[in-house]
């Protein structure tokens, strides 16, 4: 038995690995994942101009004060300059011809009414923040002017200045290191989307493929050869060793860029290299883990679906609860990282539908004790287990039957034979 499901997974790996679409999702998409995440930070230090000048209609009159004392403007981008309320039809032709970023309007008791910016492009963030930062400067020297506290402007600076917060993870045997939240979250969100695009594409590839082989005739050919049961094995581990193929690749990728941020410090994101550089390289093992545990866990329903159904219309109608199972935990990403040790998380982490997912961010993010992850590893496989072996159950019948879809009491019944 064992020879035969090695030449149905041999068959399977190598079907596989010959296709196109095998090297592009390998290869491509990790190089577009990894643009769409750094190109928009590299143009947002890049674009736009050096300098944005910014026309002051100051009906208030403080501003106009605090600006002729700073010497006309302030020292970073913003380049400010004084203008009366008359002018302000030139300055709308100004910004239409680009010939200034915009100007801004301050009226009497600006502190508590707000200021107005016009400009042609509203959506710069960047730009509107740098105003609002400096205007805020100007509303708190007004209100500590109007309480007798006439300060400089560098003493202002000080009395505002927001407090740096450094980030240290605590690990066992109480060494801490420096982390940062940003990076972390997003090291740890490519390792789970990456997981949840595996489980998700493989799945549904194993699925197509046994109803492909059936509409074709294929399968009465394979089952004159092998028996049900090493059929599905041999898929179910030459489909795994691909996807294993593709999380080897994908850590090399993950492995030349942490040397080069560790390196180079990434010009875009220098914080980069302390988290590569204090990164716990047995997470890899891990996530080895609990990939092959979701693998054979969901990609064993996903077969026993295939065989059940004789079109993808079918399939697609039956598959949704077991894609919806996948993707529970992965749209939650965001509260988990956050909360790793809620009690939704923990008990995530023990379901074993959720684990693979659950655990894993909850051991790159935390240190929880070995022996929840050591629980829901052996949960995880036990029911991994029940649900290969169920799932072959329904392939021996299922892959045999045409025409109509079967019941879901004859499932059942198939599955306590």
């Amino acid at each position: 038995m064992f020879w035969k499901i090695r030449e149905v997974l041999r068959r399977e790996y190598i079907e596989r690995v010959r296709k196109k679409s095998f090297w592009i999702s390998t290869f491509v998409l990790p190089l577009l994942f990894l643009l769409f995440t750094f190109l928009p930070l590299f143009l947002g230090t890049v674009s736009g101009p050096k300098v944005y000048k910014i026309g002051i209609v100051d009906e208030d009159g403080y501003v106009k004060e605090k600006l002729t004392s700073e010497k006309k403007g302030d020292k970073g981008k913003l380049r400010f300059f004084l203008t009366d309320k008359s002018e302000i039809s030139k300055l709308k032709k100004d910004v239409l011809n680009k010939k200034i970023t915009g100007y801004i309007v301050i009226p009497h008791e600006f502190e508590s009414k707000g200021i107005s910016f016009y400009t042609l492009n509203t959506n710069n963030v960047k730009l509107i923040k740098s105003i609002a930062e400096k205007f805020r400067e100007f509303a708190v020297s007004k209100r500590l002017k109007k309480m007798n506290l006439n300060l400089t402007s560098d003493e202002m600076k000080k009395i505002i200045e927001g407090v740096k917060v450094e980030t240290f993870k605590v690990k066992k045997k109480g060494k801490a290191e420096k982390s940062n939240f940003g990076i972390s979250f997003l090291v740890v969100f490519s390792f789970i989307f990456i997981l949840y695009m595996i489980l998700i594409m493989y799945g549904a590839i194993s699925m197509r493929g046994v109803i492909e082989e059936k509409s074709s005739r294929i399968m009465e050919v394979l089952l004159s050869m092998y028996s049900p049961f090493e059929l599905m094995m041999g898929k179910l581990l030459g489909i795994g060793f691909v996807g294993l193929t593709q999380i080897v690749v994908y850590m090399i990728f993950a492995g030349i860029i942490g040397f080069f941020a560790a390196v180079q410090a990434v010009l875009i994101l220098p914080q980069i290299a302390e988290v590569f550089k204090n990164f716990n390289f047995s997470i890899f093992i891990y996530y080895i883990v609990f990939f092959l545990l979701g693998y054979f866990m969901y990609t064993s329903m996903f077969l026993g679906i295939g065989s059940l159904c004789s079109t993808e219309e079918d399939a697609q109608n039956i598959q949704a609860p077991v894609v919806f199972l996948i993707v529970i935990p992965f749209v939650s990403t965001i509260y988990l990282i956050q909360n790793p040790d809620s009690l939704v998380s923990v008990i995530f982490s023990f379901i074993p539908f959720f684990s693979p997912m659950v655990m894993f961010m909850r051991i790159a993010t935390t240190s929880p004790p070995f022996w929840q992850v050591l629980l829901s590893i052996v949960i995880t496989a036990l029911f991994t287990i029940f649900s290969v072996k169920l799932s072959a159950k329904i392939f021996r019948i299922g892959v045999l039957m045409y025409g109509k879809r079967p019941s879901f009491k004859e499932i059942f019944r198939w599955m306590r034979e």
